[in-house]
């Protein structure tokens, strides 16, 4: 079951994430936190440091490490592709490919960089046959150009390159990894999701995986509509995933927006007007504007 909550806190350990992780690991011994990188890892680490209840028991990872890890020991037992060798079955597969299966497409560094994101984030979602072949009709409904279909064929022939050797594409084992662990009968346990932002298809796939497979809590955060559409929209796609596959949606009640603790209000007006269309922050002494030059001018900014 998928469970939308809400905060205005800017943290990534709010009290909506410590209560859902504390129940969790009440109920199951332990419990999961994914935040969107490694660098929100270590922050969200840090913020539940503080907490005792929350010192055991509470795991904080990413989505593309939380799959590799169990692809590891419950997957087919295929290898997920290591960046280096992905970059190296990328080049071979638009090297070795003839011209007219190319279709115009160059083969650079730029290729080879646009190829390399495409098949690391999106592989199983590709207009690719089981042979790694496009399928012309469904690339043509896809508005895709002649370039763009020769794009997708040389990612069939990267994807032939990798399950030749028995490797498997970090967004695949992304896509499968849920129902591998189903396989064993294993469940994904209590995991709480944060911070995610602008989610790939990738993690979206794997977020509507956990909430189908058993209880998973998105924790969204609530004030610069503007600032956090990505992450609106993500959350919209991964409702609207889970609900196609038959999964329950409930949807937390929504907090009031309240300005951090401490804030003063023409700080929280600022940070809203960045990105939104709001205008005309009433000046009361709170924030000040330095410049590197002129009458403004601080001496910490001239370096």
């Amino acid at each position: 079951m998928l469970h939308i909550a809400t905060t205005a806190e800017e943290c990534l350990a709010s009290a909506e994430v410590r209560a859902t992780l504390e129940e969790g690991v009440r109920a199951h011994g332990a419990a999961t936190l994914l935040v969107a990188s490694f660098a929100d890892q270590l922050v969200a680490q840090k913020e539940l440091s503080a907490y005792p209840a929350l010192s055991l028991g509470v795991t904080v990872t990413t989505p593309v490490a939380w799959a590799r890890e169990r692809w590891e020991v419950w997957g087919d037992g295929t290898r997920v592709v290591e960046p280096i060798a992905r970059t190296i079955a990328v080049r071979r597969a638009i090297a070795q490919a003839p011209r007219s299966r190319r279709r115009g497409v160059s083969p650079n560094v730029g290729t080879v960089r646009l190829l390399a994101s495409l098949v690391r984030g999106a592989l199983p979602w590709l207009p690719l046959d089981p042979a790694g072949e496009p399928v012309e009709p469904a690339c043509q409904a896809a508005g895709l150009t002649d370039a763009e279909v020769g794009v997708v064929a040389l990612a069939g022939e990267y994807a032939r390159a990798i399950h030749g050797a028995d490797c498997i594409e970090e967004s695949e084992a992304m896509s499968k990894v849920v129902d591998a662990m189903a396989e064993g009968l294993v469940g994904p346990g209590c995991v709480v999701a944060a911070g995610l932002g602008e989610a790939p298809r990738a993690t979206r796939e794997l977020l509507a995986s956990l909430a189908c497979a058993g209880e998973l809590t998105i924790v969204a955060q609530t004030g610069n509509d503007a600032a956090l559409e990505g992450q609106r929209s993500a959350i919209a796609l991964v409702e609207e995933d889970v609900a196609a596959r038959g999964g329950d949606v409930a949807r937390e009640g929504e907090p009031a927006p309240a300005p951090a603790p401490g804030r003063a209000s023409e700080l929280q007006e600022v940070v809203r007007s960045i990105f939104g269309a709001e205008a005309g922050v009433a000046p009361t002494g709170a924030v000040e504007l330095l410049a590197p030059a002129g009458p403004l001018a601080e001496a910490e900014l001239v370096a």
